[in-house]
C-alpha cells in the first residue's frame, strides 16, 4: 500500500520540500537530490538515472507520454 500524507501525496524522496501539493505521487532515486515542489495538484515527478518525468496524474496523460516515447525510439525508457 502506499503511504500518503495528510494532503493525499505519495513520496519516495529521502529530501524534500512539498509545499502546497495535493494529491501527487513524488519518486527520487538520488539520496543526496533535494526536490522543491510548490503548489502542484494530481502530478507525478519521477527521476531516475535516465528519465525526468513530470505529468498530470491521469491515466490519459500518462498514455499520450508512453505513445510518444514509442513514437520517437525512446522505448529504452520505459
Amino acid at each position: 500500500a502506499d503511504n500518503k500524507d495528510d494532503s493525499g501525496n505519495v513520496i519516495h524522496a529521502p529530501q524534500i520540500i512539498m509545499d502546497d501539493g495535493t494529491g501527487n505521487m513524488i519518486m527520487e532515486k538520488d539520496k543526496e537530490k533535494l526536490v522543491v515542489v510548490k503548489g502542484m495538484k494530481d502530478y507525478i515527478v519521477v527521476d531516475t538515472d535516465d528519465v525526468l518525468m513530470v505529468c498530470p496524474r491521469d491515466d490519459a496523460a500518462l498514455k499520450e507520454i508512453l505513445v510518444e516515447l514509442t513514437a520517437q525510439d525512446k522505448g529504452k525508457y520505459l
